[in-house]
């Protein structure tokens, strides 16, 4: 590519040589915990990590070379303080969760996140902007605004409950038929990855 991030910044190249391995190594050990697919897993997961670096370096190289490119809007701090356990999960949590849900399409992606908020960070419902910060910044998914809102209101209200909160914004709960649906493509995921078609 030839280009540089910052002159005179040698002392850069060990320090992502160490940054490489630690991700490998944690790819590596995430992936032994999915029996009988751990080399696809170590795949998936060390491409994730691998994404999450490469956009690092090119927010850097976008901030050195051009700080008048316009930027996109930031979400308000104190928007995403219901959030902030879910977060600053772990690299292993979100590797984990991660290759639960990556084969799934973006309507389960949604079912997944909200379950993952409530058994894990005792969040019994998300609004839009907390699911797709969630879904995009934490989980790189990359689901359009217009899909994660299409997703939500075509939902079963079987499957997906809705509430107000004191604010006047909408949450969106998971609801038990939608927990079984989720976790019944989630299996099927799982049996296509173990038994792929001959």
């Amino acid at each position: 590519m030839g280009e540089k991030i910052s002159e005179g910044n040698e002392e850069e190249v060990p320090e992502a040589e160490e940054e490489l391995k630690r991700q490998v190594s944690l790819a590596a050990r995430v992936a032994k915990e999915a029996h009988g697919f751990e080399s696809v897993a170590f795949e998936k997961i060390l491409a994730y990590l691998l994404e999450g670096s490469t956009q690092a370096v090119s927010e850097r190289i976008r901030k050195t070379s051009s700080p008048t490119m316009r930027r996109s809007p930031k979400i308000p701090e104190n928007e995403l303080d219901r959030i902030k356990t879910f977060l600053d999960a772990s690299d292993e949590f979100v590797s984990d969760q991660y290759t639960k849900l990556s084969d799934l399409n973006h309507t389960y992606k949604i079912y997944g996140i909200l379950q993952i908020a409530r058994e894990h960070f005792q969040l019994d419902g998300l609004t839009v902007k907390e699911i797709r910060h969630i879904a995009n910044q934490k989980f790189r998914f990359g689901i359009p605004d217009g899909t994660l809102r299409g997703n939500l209101s075509k939902a079963s209200i079987n499957e997906i409950g809705k509430n107000q909160s004191a604010d006047g914004q909408t949450i969106y709960r998971l609801m038990r038929p939608g927990e079984i649906v989720l976790n019944e493509a989630i299996a099927k995921a799982k049996s296509q990855v173990s038994n792929p078609p001959q």
